[in-house]
């Protein structure tokens, strides 16, 4: 479901970076700080993720997963290490480009800096909704919008996207590892 989205954007973006390179237009320079930055900006989106939870939580809005069942014990290793490589490899990688390369950088252009973040991190909550889970959809979205304006923020305060990307990664594999392994399960029981 990845391929048309980048496949415009990158259209797009040639069309309108000839010459300059399309790539490091969006923020496509990667340095090896990143790897170091990325690990503060995930740990600060995960106090965003807390902090917009539970207001969420505390208004009464559900809050669904996005997982899947990716934890329950008929899920094969097979489907594991495929939803494994493609939330801790591919989104990050496709979402930041897209969402914080190409959407944000033409919200930002339009709207200013802080609409242009806000707006972004929104676009990439909802995208995150699962049809499935119902009116649970709107809690995720808004935990996910904090989580998405977090990343955003990060793409402005480093001009590139590689700190986001990188905390997008690990963000995503603690998810998979704390799912797969069980103990998301058990936090749940333990809170609920």
């Amino acid at each position: 479901g990845y391929l048309p989205p980048v496949a415009v954007a990158v259209a797009l973006l040639r069309r309108d970076t000839a010459g300059i390179g399309w790539l490091s237009t969006v923020g496509g320079r990667f340095r090896g700080v990143d790897l170091a930055w990325g690990v503060l900006v995930w740990f600060i989106a995960i106090i965003v993720q807390a902090v917009v939870f539970g207001l969420v939580d505390g208004f009464g809005v559900p809050v669904s997963d996005n997982t899947g069942g990716l934890g329950d014990d008929s899920v094969g290793t097979d489907l594991i290490v495929i939803t494994a490589v493609a939330a801790v490899l591919v989104a990050p990688l496709v979402e930041g480009f897209v969402f914080r390369g190409v959407v944000q950088r033409a919200l930002i252009a339009r709207m200013g800096t802080v609409p242009g973040v806000a707006a972004q991190g929104v676009l990439f909550g909802v995208a995150h909704i699962d049809p499935v889970a119902g009116v649970g959809n709107i809690g995720l979205a808004l935990v996910l919008s904090g989580v998405g304006v977090t990343f955003g923020a990060a793409v402005v305060r480093f001009g590139r996207l590689g700190p986001a990307i990188v905390a997008h990664a690990v963000f995503n594999a603690v998810v998979v590892a704390l799912v797969v392994s069980g103990v998301a399960e058990r936090l749940v029981e333990r809170v609920g």
